[in-house]
């Protein structure tokens, strides 16, 4: 992720933090390792919304289709550098959660090739 990072020409480093997010999300970044890339960044990716919050719920209850709506309305801009990185955890996360992975990945994939 270093070497991502200094190579990435984005605003701000958006596609490093979408990179941390998606990784994160996909369970492929421990703990600490994320704590301080994020503090690298300047970011917090586990920010809290009424709308993480609701797709965090649906996906503990496993809820396959509330997920998949909830991750649309997360990702509503225009472009992927509007996207923010907290809201490509929690979906990348909620996929992942009620067995979506394939569609968690994919998306991670296009948010950071695109960001």
């Amino acid at each position: 992720m270093d070497d991502f990072y200094k190579s990435d020409s984005s605003s701000k480093g958006h596609k490093s933090a979408l990179l941390l997010a998606g990784l994160s999300g996909l369970g492929r970044v421990e703990g600490d390792a994320r704590t301080e890339f994020a503090g690298d960044l300047k970011i917090n990716i586990l920010q809290q919304s009424a709308w993480s919050r609701a797709i965090t719920a649906a996906a503990e209850r496993g809820e396959q289709g509330t997920v998949a709506l909830m991750a649309i309305a997360g990702m509503q801009a225009p472009s992927w550098s509007l996207v923010p990185a907290s809201h490509l955890y929690h979906i990348v996360r909620s996929l992942r959660q009620v067995g979506l992975e394939s569609e968690a990945r994919m998306i991670a994939a296009e948010a950071v090739t695109f960001g």
